[in-house]
């Protein structure tokens, strides 16, 4: 009988044994997949926070890329505005070198006429100082035929006259040679002038064409970046 109690007691300490090991090993076991689940949490929670501040990284990104956009929509406004402007004057220059140019055009053809006017004149005068001339000759002509005889004062007399008549007509070509001259050269100042407007109008076209083209591209490039 102590036999078998030994036994049944060795059985129970054995059984207890036993049971302490696996319940030691469950433990083990349960705090190692403890330590590997929080490890696994630990780095699931480190990659959900890096992958969080990835996103708020590229959120910061677009809204500056944003903030960004609308400043230069900002500018790009301002800049419409101002070549707005810059075309109403543009408009109201060129209004203005066309009533020049009109002005011009109106003193060219003044001064045309006038030139005629001054050439009819002076031919009417020259046609009348060579008929005065004419004249004077046949008058002395015939006074010589009448007279035969001059004396050498009247000779004088005559070749005075027509030296004067002669030095008259020389200078009224002179001076009408001046006058067409000085009116030739008023015209070429003015047709001058008309170039140099004409010139003028033509670079503020370009330039406001250039500004038109460089805001058109600069709105494309705004939308393209926006979308």
């Amino acid at each position: 009988r102590e036999t078998d109690a030994v036994k049944i007691k060795t059985k129970i300490v054995d059984d207890q044994t036993e049971t302490i090991r696996r319940l030691k090993e469950a433990v083990i076991e349960r705090e190692e997949t403890i330590k590997a689940t929080r490890e696994e949490n630990l780095t699931v929670q480190r990659h959900l926070e890096e992958q969080l501040a990835e996103v708020k990284a590229a959120l910061d990104d677009t809204r500056e890329l944003l903030d960004k956009a609308m400043f230069r929509k900002d500018e790009l406004k301002q800049q419409v505005a101002e070549l707005q402007r810059e075309l109403k004057e543009s408009k109201d220059t060129h209004s203005s070198l066309s009533t020049r140019w009109k002005e011009k055009s109106e003193l060219i053809g003044r001064l045309e006429q006038q030139v005629m006017q001054m050439k009819n004149s002076w031919t009417q005068k020259e046609v009348q100082l060579i008929a005065e001339r004419d004249t004077a000759l046949k008058q002395a002509k015939q006074a010589i035929e009448q007279l035969k005889a001059a004396d050498t004062a009247f000779r004088q007399q005559l070749e005075m006259k027509e030296a004067s008549l002669q030095e008259k007509i020389t200078q009224l070509d002179f001076e009408k040679q001046q006058e067409v001259e000085l009116a030739n050269k008023k015209v070429s100042i003015v047709e001058d002038e008309m170039r140099d407007l004409l010139q003028e109008t033509e670079a503020n076209k370009r330039a406001m064409e250039t500004k038109l083209k460089k805001l058109t591209q600069a709105l494309g490039d705004l939308q393209s970046n926006l979308i």
